[in-house]
């Protein structure tokens, strides 16, 4: 069950079972670099195309279908130099799933119907990216590369690019055979199969099914590049869609696939990525310049290819850091200029190893299709005996290379980007990328400018290089104790505190998660601003704190919730208490200074700014607060916002702390005797009076009326956004704890059963946008279930519309399902209630889940898995009789229609349609809507 916090992916509620899922990747070394010019966009509309069957297996939906009714689920996708595919899918149904799997690199039909429907889709996923900061600036990278260069190319592909290969091309179909039999063989591809099989087994199946794979004798293309890719001396301003001002510096380097048990580029993006004292960082926050700083290669291959490494450092600007951009590039080599003169330092790559060397050791299981997508990949990059080990290899220490890499840090071949909401669109000099729209000015670096920052004449006295890591783990010992429980227990608990625990003997690692919610005095949209902005100037304080401790492998993260405050740290257990008790110090005794705090209001405003551009976030958000009482507007908050001062911040936080509660979890490898005193010095810290049951505040969830479908209008807060976003919402009743495991089954079975047509009918046949999916939701107590689509081509009544006609014929789809295949669904769905946890971190955020909502059901998923078995098609099909199909005795729903910028008019006139008959209600004003209505009862 989806929890109903924005952004709005949540997790499911079940978790533990007795087998894993199996999981297959298959990547092939081809890409975006290969696509043909006149046809850009060729890889990615490929990677579509082997989705719509194959000769043995027609169907378009046979694959996916077969996947839905049997647990699992698909996806795949293009990089610059490799495509991969991948699945999971109930451990009972591998070598049929990888039977419909391997025609993918057999006997495609790349369907002539299907190619115009798949244009369409990949043309959604395009101008679903349209509005996102980083594609349009990738691809503005990708334009003003040397037109040599592999960057300079069109990778996404759309519409335009692919239509006009169909315009110029008698035959695309053939055009895309061509590209598959050129580059889709069998020594170009890397297969990884996971399954509880024997080994002999799953070789067996392989060597049976993917044998017709044709050898090929071609290797896989090469992209080095000599020169640089960007003209030198050059500053690009680029308009931002989201409220934001960020200073982009970027440099090409070589190629490091062999290297990779060196990793020179990681010592660099470590030291000046640092966050410690004495970090480029620290001096830019000290001059209220900037908020964040990152530093690196990233893991896609746009950076990290055959043609070169892109080394970037990102720093997140404030307003008047804006105004300071030569002086941060200036400090910038000022700190390169004491690298170079500190020479590379072996202790610091020591530092690395032992954290990664750490890491390997300890890592955590990751979801089955993640990890053999990342293996599928690191074969291709990796000698066999490093494919899993790759990754984390810090072995070599190489000054001389480390020295090398440094050197190519220079002004002189420095791309700069300015990303900034402060950009003038109608200066006489702006130009516009012909792709995205986005628009840019190119100036010339003065070279005087660049000459000083070439030759520093001195390093700041706040510049230096970090200090030892005290956080770094030594004592890895599993705890031994007489503690025999498999949920967690209550192990203190009085006025002021309650503390459950476990300690972990499923994983045996030493990690340990201690999660904790402390009740205050929270009510009303002061306390929500002002203990944002608490929040914000805490993780400020302890910046350097955390980031030491995070890079020695623990976490910490102080969030503001609706009542309380969520206080989080884990990770390695050794170190656990210290870092804790470093930011309990700052808890209460925080005094924010007058510089700090404006830094903190610019990231608020920011924040708040930037919360609902994604028309999707937009409609989640727009929901809950339709539904909550005491919620508030994005606008609401600003205009509070700017009424504020640091005093009014100093005044609060003894307030908020007043009155206090601490409910925690402790988790893995700590005893009772640790994980008390652990919480105990949170709770000596907050709670000076303790806060009673009976007193804490509660949340109130709007109870819609039986029979009653509201919609509510909005237009998209991005004026250019096309894609409009209709998010229909039944609400189904208040979740009763263990009398409604029954609901819950049934929400989840019926999202299992319709996912698939859904989606294959309202995606993959109408095409009426890439985003489209359906889901239960868990509303602070009160369960729901979900649809949405997001389309840049059709209105919010549009696909609002054609969502309930879907709904309307699920009649007959669900009449006319087997029995067999229903219980295909119903058996897939018990096995994933009991599917193990995949690691000590999943299992928290199970029992955390139940903690937060005061449900405390711990061992809801076997309790739901025994629910199922008596669960028929009919009790489903009686579900969504009352609760989803139009007339049903239940039925309350609510949809939110974001309008995109071109239904500007339209969305008008639906506003306008207010006396005249529609099937549901406007809302028109939101307050008004709630102070009417009925309220279930308090939550928790």
């Amino acid at each position: 069950m989806a929890r109903d916090e924005v952004p709005e992916d949540g997790k499911k509620r079940g978790g533990m079972a007795q087998a894993k899922k199996a999981a297959a990747a298959m990547c092939v070394s081809v890409g975006s670099f290969s696509d043909p010019k006149d046809a850009e966009g060729l890889a990615h509309f490929l990677e579509h195309m082997l989705f719509m069957g194959s000769s043995k297996f027609p169907d378009e939906n046979e694959y996916a279908g077969f996947l839905a009714e049997h647990g699992g689920s698909s996806n795949a996708f293009t990089e610059m130099e490799y495509t991969c595919y991948h699945f999971d899918v109930n451990h009972m149904y591998l070598k049929p799933a990888l039977e419909r799997f391997s025609q993918f690199f057999i006997s495609p039909l790349v369907k002539g119907d299907s190619i115009e429907r798949e244009v369409q889709a990949v043309d959604s996923e395009f101008v679903q990216a349209l509005q996102n900061d980083g594609c349009r600036l990738n691809q503005l990278k990708c334009h003003t590369a040397d037109l040599r260069h592999p960057y300079n190319r069109f990778s996404w592909g759309n519409a335009k690019s692919l239509g006009e290969a169909i315009t110029k091309c008698t035959d695309i179909r053939q055009k895309l055979i061509e590209f598959y039999k050129q580059h889709y063989l069998a020594n170009r591809m890397k297969l990884v199969v996971l399954g509880g099989e024997p080994l002999a087994t799953l070789k067996e199946w392989v060597t049976e099914l993917f044998e017709d794979i044709p050898e090929g004798s071609s290797k896989p293309q090469r992209f080095s590049w000599n020169g640089p890719v960007w003209p030198a001396g050059k500053i690009y301003h680029v308009e931002s869609v989201k409220d934001q001002h960020r200073l982009i510096l970027s440099w090409v380097m070589p190629c490091l696939h062999t290297e990779y048990l060196k990793k020179p580029h990681d010592y660099l993006s470590h030291l000046i990525g640092h966050e410690g004292k004495g970090s480029l960082l620290q001096f830019l926050k000290a001059n209220g310049w900037a908020t964040d700083l990152a530093a690196g290669v990233s893991e896609d291959d746009f950076e990290k290819s055959t043609a070169g490494y892109l080394f970037s450092v990102c720093i997140n600007l404030t307003v008047s850091g804006l105004g300071k951009i030569h002086e941060i590039v200036g400090k910038f080599f000022e700190f390169v200029k004491l690298l170079r003169d500190s020479k590379p330092q072996e202790w610091i790559f020591e530092e690395l190893h032992a954290v990664s060397a750490m890491d390997f050791r300890f890592v955590e299981e990751e979801p089955a299709d993640d990890y053999v997508s990342t293996l599928a990949k690191n074969m291709h990059l990796f000698p066999e005996h490093h494919v899993i080990y790759g990754d984390y290899a810090h072995d070599q220490w190489d000054p001389k290379l480390a020295e090398e890499l440094l050197n190519y840090l220079s002004p002189m071949t420095m791309r700069v980007d300015i990303v900034t909401k402060s950009f003038n669109k109608d200066a006489p000099d702006v130009v516009f990328e012909p792709w995205f729209g986005t628009p840019y000015v190119v100036n010339e670096a003065p070279k005087d400018l660049l000459n000083g920052w070439l030759n520093p004449l001195a390093v700041n006295d706040a510049l230096h290089l970090p200090a030892v890591n005290e956080f770094i783990s030594r004592d890895f010992s599993i705890k031994s104790a007489d503690d025999s429980n498999v949920l967690p227990v209550v192990i203190a608990e009085d006025s002021s505190v309650k503390v459950w625990h476990k300690l972990d003997r499923t994983f045996q690692t030493p990690r340990a998660n201690v999660f904790m919610k402390l009740s205050c005095r929270m009510d009303g949209l002061r306390s929500e601003v002002l203990t944002s902005l608490y929040t914000l100037l805490l993780k400020d304080a302890l910046n350097e704190t955390i980031y030491m401790a995070t890079v020695a492998g623990l976490s910490s993260s102080v969030v503001a919730n609706i009542h309380n405050i969520e206080f989080k740290v884990h990770g390695y257990n050794e170190k656990l208490g210290v870092l804790a008790q470093q930011i309990c110090q700052l808890l209460k005794a925080l005094v924010p200074a007058n510089d700090r705090f404006e830094v903190a209001k610019e990231q608020y405003e920011r924040l708040c700014r930037n919360a609902r551009v994604k028309p999707m976030t937009h409609s989640a958000a727009l929901r809950v607060q339709i539904l909550r009482m005491g919620s508030w507007s994005e606008e609401e908050r600003l205009a509070y916002l700017s009424t504020l001062s640091a005093e009014d911040v100093r005044n609060f936080i003894p307030q908020l702390f007043r009155e206090a509660h601490v409910e925690a979890l402790c988790h893995g490898n700590l005893t009772k005797e640790e994980a008390l005193d652990i919480v105990n010095v949170v709770k000596s810290t907050v709670v000076t009076v303790p806060m009673l049951e009976e007193t804490m505040p509660k949340i109130r969830i709007v109870k819609i009326p039986s029979q009653t479908d509201f919609a509510y209008n909005v237009p998209v807060v991005n004026p250019l956004e096309e894609n409009s976003v209709a998010e229909l919402y039944f609400q189904m009743g208040l979740d009763l704890g263990a009398e409604s495991v029954r609901e819950h089954v049934l929400g989840d079975l019926f999202e299992h059963m319709v996912y698939e047509p859904f989606f294959n009918q309202l995606r993959t046949i109408e095409q009426l946008g890439y985003r489209v999916d359906c889901g239960t939701r868990y509303t602070y107590g009160v369960l729901g279930f979900c649809f949405r689509i997001m389309s840049s081509k059709y209105s919010p009544t549009h696909i609002h519309k054609r969502i309930e006609d879907f709904i309307d014929k699920l009649q007959k789809t669900l009449d006319d399902m087997s029995e067999e295949v229903f219980d295909n669904y119903k058996n897939c769905l018990i096995a994933e209630k009991m599917e193990k946890d995949k690691c000590l971190s999943d299992e928290t955020d199970r029992h955390w889940g139940h903690v937060l909502d005061q449900r405390y059901l711990f061992d809801a998923h076997e309790k739901e898995a025994v629910a199922l078995k008596d669960i028929k098609k009919e009790d489903v099909v009686e579900w969504y009789k009352q609760h989803i199909r139009a007339g049903g005795s239940m039925r309350r729903s609510l949809c939110i229609h974001v309008w995109g910028c071109q239904f500007k008019d339209e969305m008008q006139k639906n506003k306008n349609k207010r006396n005249k008959r529609t099937p549901y209600r406007l809302i028109e004003d939101i307050d008004e809507f709630k102070n009417k209505a009925e309220l279930y009862p308090p939550f928790p």
